[in-house]
């Protein structure tokens, strides 16, 4: 799928085919004027439906076929190592989601790679805290992949969600870091997928606007 600057737009599901071709081009409007309004200079994003792609990225991990996918990528002003022991760290990701979000962790871990996680099973069950407070989800944490100091893929499963794939990229480029997020999810029931195309992408821009407060855009 061609990536964009600063443009997203959602387009019909493989397996919703009643949807009509007006509604598909109004969602993606409507995407387009929120970006403009709302969008936050240095950040790169593309969103869609999955239609299975040969992309090599996270979706061929899933023995499902997923049915939504948002990717942003940021330039940071730092070098890859700070970016992913800051992106690795449960510290780093308090940051990225407060003040709206906040994770739960077991005590005594400091960061999401091995050996304090196992690849391929369960690491643990992380709530999803709206404001630090009220439980709105849960995300069963299970890491696939890991390349220490460049990335790593999360396979999980939700409370909404029956697949969510979060692949995250740290590698250099001309001034400091590119740091690439490729998320792809199916919702157990229509609404939870809805929910999610809705609030993924503000979320994730909001995180790579934390990122850049912190290091700076390169």
């Amino acid at each position: 799928m061609k990536r964009l600057a600063a443009t997203t737009w959602w387009q019909d599901a493989p397996h919703n085919k009643t949807r009509s071709r007006a509604a598909v081009e109004a969602s993606g409007v409507l995407w387009k004027t929120w970006w403009r309004l709302w969008g936050f200079p240095g950040i790169i994003i593309s969103a869609g439906v999955n239609n299975g792609d040969s992309r090599p990225s996270a979706s061929a991990l899933s023995a499902r076929q997923v049915t939504r996918r948002f990717d942003i990528s940021t330039r940071l002003a730092a070098t890859p190592a700070d970016v992913w022991a800051r992106c690795t760290s449960v510290q780093g990701v308090a940051r990225e989601l407060s003040p709206w979000f906040r994770m739960t962790f077991p005590r005594g871990i400091e960061d999401l790679t091995p050996p304090n996680v196992e690849l391929g099973k369960r690491s643990f069950r992380s709530w999803m805290l709206l404001f630090g407070v009220l439980p709105v989800d849960f995300d069963d944490v299970t890491f696939v992949e890991v390349e220490p100091g460049r990335r790593f893929v999360e396979c999980s499963t939700m409370a909404s969600q029956r697949v969510w794939l979060h692949e995250r990229i740290v590698e250099p480029c001309d001034g400091g870091t590119l740091i690439t997020d490729r998320l792809e999810w199916e919702g157990r029931l229509p609404g939870a997928e809805l929910v999610f195309a809705a609030v993924v992408p503000q979320l994730f821009a909001w995180r790579h606007r934390q990122l850049k407060r912190n290091f700076g855009a390169a």
